[in-house]
């Protein structure tokens, strides 16, 4: 099974995070799920309530199958298989052997899942649910959520992995743009997982739904990484839906909940919504997508609990948020400041001069938790230079180092002559007290080049008037009042995280 990939960055101070105290050193997931905290309930999905130990041992049993199947250290597993316990064993089976995990969505067709293992080599071993399009191509399929029920009982020997080892090829499917195959290494995820009860401040007397795929880095940090790290129960949902939701709170004492504004606003939504029914919850992180001070304030009141934006990405997880000794005031307004080890700067659109505190411009970071670069060496040239990875993320850092996301550089608007953030323009109409959410994107014109159409979820019908009139006494620019309005029933979102799906809207213009 010749089937594996390589590094194509190595970031510059690998030599000083390998030392003796540096955040990789000896950090690898294999050693992560050894001493994870006990509990009785670390892993829980529809029907299956997995113990700490039970977790350990399924993962060895899916280890030992996958050796069975020929798979060796820095060979590659690709699924295909809904959200489940059984996903997080085979995620830390394949670490225990040093294979690389290279998961797929469950909506990905054959295609563009074939452009993916084209590029990691022949031999790759394929599981997938025989209901899911790679079913046809696999190399094992088992019946949806029934792993376990084929790997049978032996269990595997010693782990095998290394820290510098890669562990993950993450594929991401964004709004717009080529998808990028993202190469993520043990030693950087095994750190992350240890950070992330620190700067959420959860345990073992926490739980944290699961509504993202798990094939998505949220799904992944959350399902798999937070609780071997820290000890929080992943409650896993097979899929998203706002009733179901509802009730593992409920039953499962959730008390965190993470994602993109859809998964709040769904269960804000439903009839059967109460302040009780989410009594449970103390912490909600939003993220994925450009979050306004409106939707914070307005979670925040509707949930009783403390809200606040965290800014991450599949090439760098989780590098901005408030933490708990922060006042959680900026996380309304901000999307926190760097996370311990991650630096950051602001740069012009040259790339190369470092912008002062308070100007607006592209974000560049680096950190421990930066990923290897991506499968295709040619977009890590364009996206690592000089150690720095560029976000080509639109954001602004105050003198304190509260870090505020814009949009995407990408999406700035230029309304004649004039950039607009549509990030602003959203928090903007989103404080109107008729407005539940807002989208805003640029459409070209032949006089300004381009003007400015807002998508709004709304109680009632608003009008560019009503719009000129909220502007002014909101304090924004008349320049950037929406040139056309949009109403919709919901903001269509994209399967692989429910992000807005911004090619749909553009269709409606």
């Amino acid at each position: 099974m010749p089937a594996s990939c390589h590094s194509t960055f190595l970031h510059p101070k690998a030599a000083a995070f390998e030392s003796p105290g540096g955040p990789w050193h000896q950090q690898d997931l294999a050693s992560l799920l050894a001493d994870a905290p006990d509990r009785s309930d670390l892993i829980c999905g529809e029907g299956a309530r997995w113990s700490t130990s039970q977790l350990r041992t399924a993962t060895s049993r899916v280890a030992a199958w996958l050796e069975g199947h020929g798979v060796r250290h820095g060979d590659a597993v690709a699924w295909q298989l809904g959200n489940g316990p059984d996903v997080a064993a085979l995620y830390l089976a394949c670490w225990r052997l040093g294979a690389v995990a290279v998961p797929f969505h469950e909506q990905i067709t054959v295609p563009e899942a074939q452009r993916v293992l084209e590029q990691l080599g022949e031999g790759a071993m394929v599981v997938a649910a025989d209901d899911l399009p790679l079913a046809s191509i696999a190399t094992a399929v088992v019946g949806e959520g029934a792993l376990l029920d084929v790997v049978g009982d032996a269990t595997a020997g010693p782990p095998a992995c290394r820290p510098h080892d890669l562990a993950v090829v993450l594929t991401t499917s964004g709004s717009s743009g080529t998808p990028k195959s993202v190469l993520l290494s043990h030693r950087a995820l095994a750190y992350k997982a240890r950070q992330i009860p620190t700067l959420h401040g959860t345990g073992v007397g926490d739980a944290v739904l699961i509504p993202a795929p798990m094939a998505h880095m949220a799904g992944l940090l959350h399902g798999v990484l937070h609780p071997i790290g820290g000890g929080a129960k992943a409650v896993i949902m097979r899929r998203w839906h706002a009733g179901r939701a509802l009730d593992l709170i409920r039953d499962e004492g959730v008390t965190m909940l993470f994602g993109p504004p859809v998964y709040a606003l769904g269960l804000a939504a439903l009839d059967t919504f109460t302040a009780e029914a989410v009594a449970s919850v103390r912490l909600v992180s939003s993220g994925g997508t450009s979050i306004t001070e409106s939707y914070v304030r307005n979670v925040e009141r509707t949930f009783g609990a403390v809200v606040k934006r965290t800014y991450g990405s599949t090439e760098a997880p989780v590098v901005c948020t408030v933490t708990p000794g922060d006042d959680p005031r900026f996380g309304w307004t901000t999307d926190g400041r760097p996370v311990p080890g991650v630096e950051l700067e602001i740069r012009a659109p040259d790339g190369t001069t470092r912008l002062p505190p308070g100007s607006q411009g592209e974000l560049w970071l680096r950190g421990p938790e930066m990923c290897d670069g991506y499968l295709d060496p040619v977009q890590t040239a364009e996206t690592f230079v000089d150690g720095w990875m560029r976000t080509r993320d639109l954001a602004r850092i105050d003198e304190a180092g509260y870090v505020s996301i814009l949009g995407r550089v990408s999406g700035l608007i230029i309304r004649g002559g004039m950039n607009i953030s549509p990030a602003e323009v959203a928090a903007a109409l989103e404080a109107h007290p008729d407005v539940h959410q807002a989208v805003v994107l640029g459409y070209p014109d032949e006089v300004y080049g381009e003007r400015i159409a807002a998508f709004l979820v709304a109680e009632r019908t608003l009008t560019r008037d009503d719009c000129v009139d909220w502007f002014r006494r909101h304090g924004v620019a008349k320049y950037k009042v929406p040139d056309r309005l949009v109403h919709v029933e919901a903001i269509p979102t994209l399967a692989t995280y429910q992000k807005p799906d911004l090619a749909a809207l553009r269709a409606l213009l």
